[in-house]
């Protein structure tokens, strides 16, 4: 029997089908908040008895794979792999993958409701009935309007199918850009600068790398239109949170986010006290169906990579 370390919250509540598998495959299931806690909580046998880890968002390094001896594979239980040294675990011979395309539609329907949110104000409307206030803001409509998109992956194009129905202009910025997939989607692909300038909905669907923290500066949040809406759905330190405080505060945009340069966001963050900027708590992919197919695919990947089987979405071949 080998032994499976489980990171991912509420793993054997909501994955019920991939514990299942595990275990009618003879993996013992241990679950824990997150490695540092097993490091912690635990004698050095039960740690160096670790064969696999699904993975949530903790962090692995040289550091912990010295002290996981017998770790051969690490399944992230999601997209973004950020937050796992790929290098140090080719090195110590340790296969990654990850559940890339899995949570695309989870995602983008998230992103929508970010869209509508921020373009009616709702969150705000709903604030002021609760505090006694009946009145109304004007709002803005999608229809006609131009939507950029800071990356196009997966989730993009999942995105630009569900935003189909929409009379509306796509515009895409990707340093590899799919060109084929993009004139069939009617997606045109322009500069960091012209997504700026031009859109009146901004979304941020990046993926990240050191090299990229704070990639999206005050100089392009400057560039905003006026009442224009950025929505970042992807990592929170692409974005410089200062910049965009005080370009909120100066000048009529708004912006929606799902993720933090911290996580959990502080509750004295100024970003929780901006009238102009929606708030939620890292859950565009949170969505029953999102984990029942991602507990599958992690279930599957480390039940398949130890019986010799070819495994998909190996992010360190």
């Amino acid at each position: 029997m080998k032994n499976i370390l489980i990171t991912v919250s509420s793993f054997s509540a909501r994955c019920v089908t991939g514990c299942k598998l595990l275990r009618d495959n003879q993996f013992n299931l241990i679950f824990k908040n997150n490695i540092t806690h097993l490091i912690q909580s635990e004698p050095d046998d039960v740690r160096e008895s670790i064969d696999a880890v699904i993975a949530g968002t903790d962090c692995y390094d040289a550091s912990v794979f010295s002290l996981l001896p017998k770790l051969k594979i690490i399944s992230r239980f999601g997209t973004g792999i950020d937050n796992i040294d790929i290098e140090a675990a080719k090195k110590a011979g340790i296969v990654v993958n990850n559940a890339r395309g899995l949570n695309a539609n989870a995602v983008a329907e998230f992103i929508i409701g970010l869209i509508f949110s921020g373009l009616r104000n709702i969150p705000g409307n709903h604030m002021d009935m609760q505090n006694g206030y009946w009145g109304y803001s004007l709002g803005n409509e999608l229809n006609s309007k131009r939507v950029g998109l800071l990356g196009f992956g997966n989730i993009a194009k999942t995105l630009v199918k569900r935003l189909s129905g929409f009379d509306i202009e796509i515009l895409a910025y990707d340093k590899f850009p799919d060109h084929e997939m993009a004139d069939k989607m009617a997606v045109k692909f322009v500069s960091i600068d012209d997504i700026f300038m031009q859109s009146n909905v901004i979304i941020v669907l990046l993926p990240y790398t050191p090299s990229l923290e704070n990639f999206i500066s005050h100089k392009y949040l400057s560039m905003m239109r006026n009442g224009a809406l950025l929505i970042n759905a992807a990592r929170g330190k692409l974005i410089d949170e200062r910049a965009l405080l005080q370009v909120t505060d100066e000048r009529n945009v708004h912006s929606a986010l799902d993720v933090f340069q911290h996580e959990p966001l502080p509750q004295f963050s100024p970003l929780l006290h901006s009238r102009n900027i929606i708030t939620t708590p890292h859950i565009a992919a949170a969505t029953v169906e999102s984990y029942h197919q991602t507990g599958i695919h992690a279930a599957k990947s480390v039940i398949d990579f130890f019986a010799g089987k070819a495994i998909e979405n190996i992010c360190n071949e």
